[in-house]
């Protein structure tokens, strides 16, 4: 027989199976968001479980305030607007820690003999 003579048409669903495969596509659920975490039924354990998020988010968030802080003053450029805004507030602040003079240790003496001057008097 010779071959490529005929032409393989394409073959859609036929009208029994794309029925059987819209019925166990809408059976399948949307992918939560999120980390998928389950936490202890013990309630002094969940409340350590709770504990330990909140400890976690707060070091990731620092985490990430520092790191952006340090990328914007190296001269990178951030898409995501508000990590650029945290990043910006922490250099901010950093600068502002740097300009405030501090005082030495002998002013710092100084202004404790007044005030133990004040209240003696």
């Amino acid at each position: 027989m010779a071959q490529g003579l005929a032409k393989l048409s394409k073959k859609g669903f036929s009208q029994k199976s794309k029925k059987a495969h819209a019925k166990a596509s809408s059976k399948r659920t949307a992918a939560k968001k999120g980390n998928p975490t389950q936490l202890p039924k013990n309630i002094q354990r969940r409340g350590m479980a709770l504990e330990q998020a909140r400890i976690t988010k707060a070091i990731n968030q620092n985490v990430e305030r520092v790191s952006s802080a340090r990328a914007l003053k190296a001269g990178d450029t951030f898409s995501m607007q508000d990590v650029k805004r945290i990043g910006k507030e922490m250099n901010r602040d950093m600068r502002r820690e740097e300009l405030s003079r501090k005082k030495s240790r002998v002013e710092e003496k100084l202004a404790e003999l007044q005030a133990k001057v004040e209240e003696a008097s």
